[in-house]
């Protein structure tokens, strides 16, 4: 069994309180749990307005699954997701 973890930053075009910010991750998040199946959560920046971080987990027993699956929701996430939101930088790590 393998594991894929990545964690995203991401900036916030035009947010600025953290109630509009909650609504949009919030949607974000839904949509990512939805549509691909993974354990996600906001990990970090929660008192930033217009950035946030987000983690989430793949778990297959291939590599090449667990990397694609990866790739796929943070192409999702920049090009399909919530309008105004930038992928800065992303980390993943599979174990």
């Amino acid at each position: 069994m393998l594991i894929g973890t990545c964690i995203v930053d991401m900036r916030l075009i035009g947010v600025k309180t953290l109630k509009n910010k909650r609504s949009i991750i919030k949607k974000l998040i839904s949509r990512t749990k939805k549509n691909f199946n993974v354990a996600i959560a906001e990990v970090g920046k929660q008192d930033i307005a217009d950035r946030a971080e987000i983690g989430f987990c793949v778990v297959s027993t291939q590599r090449s699954h667990v990397d694609s699956q990866i790739d796929n929701i943070i192409n999702d996430m920049e090009y399909h997701g919530e309008p105004g939101i930038e992928i800065i930088d992303y980390e993943k790590e599979i174990y």
